[in-house]
């Protein structure tokens, strides 16, 4: 279809997430694609504002491969782009558009990354199947649970383990990486209700943004006591995390006993809770009542 310019992406459950939404055509939705490399860059993944978390580099080498979908988007709308559709063809100067028989692919040269820049090499060149260890190992040096060792995407050693599991308290039955991710949502759909964090962040990613809500929260409430929270920079300190669950915790009973919810789980139901707290809030303007 010459209406239509066939593009291909390597973050695919994104991508493919954003086509269904802008109306787009899916074509291929897993493809093995040789003669190529992925490197996930670990500033990339931590700042929401930028629109891709990776590079992919051509190597030419057959035994180099990696996974990507095909996206087909109009020709028109590629005139006039909206703006989901700049962040996701991620129109910038260090990207060399490349054609394949598949579609144009969007290629960097690593020389051409800044230095402060860490790109690191996804084996298997499947960057959906490796993303949910790079957020684990983030979060761990992000509680300080690992030294300052170098980001992989290697599991964690057990020493790393075993100190979240001690701080969190976590239990020796709980799959760990799960473990990790579930308890980093816990507490941002905690800042959200609190109005400190957007609802899109919920992932189980500390990301720079959860920091910033953190200290955000820190700073307003100053719940914790530790001399491990460094007013340097923010981090999910335990008694920290306590204290975000604890008051929200107390924000559902008074909700409860004012008949104002029957959310049993703030953290399973959040947005049924977010406006059972804007019916109260609306009813009593002048309450001091916290999560907004």
């Amino acid at each position: 279809m010459a209406d239509i310019r066939n593009y291909i992406f390597a973050e695919r459950k994104r991508v493919i997430d954003i086509a269904l939404q802008c109306d787009l055509t899916v074509i291929c939705e897993k493809k093995e694609l040789r003669g190529y490399q992925i490197y996930i860059v670990e500033q990339w993944v931590c700042d929401r504002n930028e629109p891709s978390n990776i590079v992919k580099v051509f190597t030419g080498d057959d035994s180099h491969v990696i996974q990507v979908a095909i996206i087909g988007i109009p020709v028109s709308l590629l005139r006039n782009p909206t703006l989901e559709i700049k962040r996701l063809l991620n129109d910038s100067s260090h990207l060399k558009l490349k054609p394949t028989p598949d579609g144009e692919i969007m290629l960097v040269d690593l020389t051409e990354l800044r230095f402060d820049r860490d790109p690191i090499l996804v084996p298997n060149g499947d960057y959906d199947a490796c993303i949910t260890q790079a957020y684990v190992n983030i979060n761990l040096r992000r509680t300080n649970c690992t030294g300052r060792i170098s980001l992989t995407l290697l599991s964690p050693n057990p020493t790393s383990e075993e100190k979240f599991r001690s701080s969190y308290k976590i239990a020796d039955a709980a799959e760990f990486n799960d473990a990790v991710i579930n308890l980093v949502k816990l507490v941002q759909k905690s800042l959200f209700l609190f109005g400190l964090l957007k609802e899109d962040y919920i992932d189980g990613l500390i990301c720079n943004e959860t920091k910033v809500a953190l200290w955000i929260f820190h700073s307003q409430y100053g719940p914790v006591k530790s001399i491990d929270f460094s007013g340097k920079e923010p981090w999910l300190e335990p008694h920290l995390m306590a204290s975000i669950v604890s008051k929200l915790l107390v924000c559902r009973n008074k909700l409860q006993d004012l008949n104002f919810t029957n959310v049993k789980d703030p953290f399973t139901d959040y947005n049924a809770f977010r406006e059972d707290i804007g019916n109260y809030q609306v009813t009593n303007p002048s309450s001091i009542l916290t999560p907004i």
